[in-house]
């Protein structure tokens, strides 16, 4: 039945998956398979002569499915890209101490400022950094910054 199917159908069908591939059932753990990696390979690392206040740097791309109807980067993504930017900050400055004591990192709240939008296919990163912390919260801000 399949061989009855013009390729013209064939090939739309196939572009509209790759373009929508990041919100495939999913997709989004399937992202988080390289930070559970990098925090295994950073387990016995010892990071404690790292500067506390460094900020992290992930890169990113807003890519077809990432667009609202006003053709810039939709609010709901940024919540899954800094979720994501979070995950590389504690694989990368925490690895060891989480590997060793077990850590659950849970999050509290989101407050969330829009400055600009981040237009179309641009490239843009995410600056994560320890803002303060107390006896049980940590506090973390997050920056990006396109170009």
């Amino acid at each position: 039945m399949a061989s009855n199917v013009p390729i013209i159908i064939k090939s739309f069908f196939f572009i509209l998956i790759l373009l929508n591939i990041k919100s495939f059932p999913l997709a989004y753990h399937i992202r988080t398979v390289p930070l559970i990696l990098e925090t295994f390979k950073n387990r016995n690392n010892n990071n404690e002569d790292r500067d506390l206040f460094q900020a992290t740097e992930s890169t990113y791309s807003v890519l077809f499915d990432d667009l609202d109807t006003n053709r810039h980067m939709n609010n709901s993504s940024y919540n899954k890209v800094l979720d994501h930017a979070r995950g590389h900050f504690f694989a990368a400055s925490f690895a060891n101490y989480m590997w060793n004591h077990k850590v659950v990192i849970m999050q509290k709240s989101v407050l969330m400022i829009f400055n600009h939008e981040i237009p179309p296919f641009s490239n843009y990163s995410v600056y994560t950094r320890i803002l303060t912390w107390d006896q049980k919260w940590l506090i973390l801000t997050r920056r990006i910054i396109y170009r």
